[in-house]
């Protein structure tokens, strides 16, 4: 067998391997990597013999997460073979897996079932897909998601729909629209979020195709194949009222400002004050510190300025320090006594977060 093969199918079940464990699945076709949790993956493997197996059946071998760590470490021989001594073909059977090339790894096996040799074929319907724009999706809304049912909404699912990719709760929402997302449609848990990812930087960029089914998602470049459980649609995005001012900033003048004053804020729920007066041509952050506050100001553009009185508005010290951008772009704010919407239009996206005002209890309308 191939053991770099064999090392990346090891590192993508171990995204999803719950409890420690994963399968190994030996037929006289193929060899198949599985590990399932909240999402599944299924990774092959190419065989160029095999010995010692009844043709047509597939035997299901149950192993520790760690059993073929050494393959992740130094260089790798091109090949290797899997030796099980005395093996029984029967369920419960336990011995040991040797791993052999110009080393040997041994590793305790428990065979979990016998069945039916079931070869992995490349689907015939699916929309080829980038798994590495997905995976930059999903970094930027990640962190956005919210509790099911905390406002009546399931807020749990993170979205690609419609070339837009959106995350929510009731602190803050991003929504980042780019042509680049044409054709995906995805919709799943943000607790599936972080394995999710790493199983996206494994899958082949030229080979992946997405799959769309009733209750779930599968992603399979010919090798691995994953599936995601689907999860509701998101509600439609909040609804600004009664804005009060619209002023225009540099990216990366706010981006440093909310930076420093997220260094300052060490309780929980520290509330960061956003201010702007009327005569002024900057925007001050300030956070309460021992001894007084911390404050912090940004330059505004003079290109837009609409402003009806002074601005003094509380917001999340830890939901105003979510705010990122990977564009230079400018800025452009509107801002209400309940609420600032922050836009930047970059030539290939359209990046829109809303974040809520400091409130006992925050919600969307």
């Amino acid at each position: 067998m191939d053991l770099a093969a064999l090392r990346d199918a090891w590192v993508a079940v171990c995204a999803a391997a719950a409890n420690g464990r994963f399968t190994l699945v030996i037929s006289s076709s193929e060899l198949r990597l599985e590990a399932s949790d909240e999402l599944s993956v299924e990774s092959v493997v190419p065989i160029f013999e095999v010995s010692g197996l009844n043709a047509g059946d597939a035997y299901h071998l149950d192993l520790a997460e760690d059993s073929f760590a050494a393959l992740a470490v130094g260089d790798l021989p091109e090949h290797g073979s899997m030796v099980i001594d005395d093996f029984i073909a029967e369920e419960g059977f336990t011995g040991i897996l040797r791993l052999e090339a110009t080393f040997t790894i041994q590793c305790p096996l428990t065979l979990t079932a016998v069945g039916i040799d079931a070869l992995t074929n490349d689907p015939v319907a699916g929309t080829p897909v980038d798994p590495r724009t997905i995976r930059t999706a999903v970094s930027a809304i990640r962190t956005f998601a919210g509790e099911d049912g905390a406002i009546g909404y399931p807020l749990s699912t993170l979205q690609i729909v419609g070339e837009e990719a959106r995350g929510m709760s009731p602190q803050a929402c991003l929504s980042v629209t780019s042509d680049r997302f044409k054709s995906m449609e995805l919709r799943f848990r943000q607790s599936c979020a972080k394995p999710f990812n790493v199983l996206l930087g494994q899958l082949k960029p030229d080979r992946t195709k997405l799959i769309a089914n009733e209750t779930s998602f599968v992603l399979y470049d010919g090798s691995i194949r994953v599936t995601l459980p689907g999860a509701s649609a998101l509600p439609e995005w909040p609804v600004q009222k009664d804005e009060i001012g619209h002023i225009q900033v540099a990216a990366a003048d706010f981006s440093d400002a909310v930076a420093i004053v997220a260094l300052q804020s060490t309780a929980r729920d520290a509330q960061t004050i956003l201010q702007i007066d009327e005569m002024s041509d900057e925007l001050t952050l300030s956070v309460a510190v021992p001894g007084g506050a911390a404050t912090v100001s940004c330059p505004l553009l003079p290109a837009i300025r609409s402003q009806s009185a002074r601005i003094e508005i509380p917001f999340y010290a830890q939901t105003l320090a979510m705010f990122s951008s990977p564009n230079p772009e400018a800025l452009q704010i509107r801002i209400s006594s309940t609420s600032m919407v922050i836009e930047q239009t970059a030539p290939h996206e359209h990046r829109k977060m809303l974040i809520a005002a400091y409130r006992p209890q925050n919600n969307y309308r």
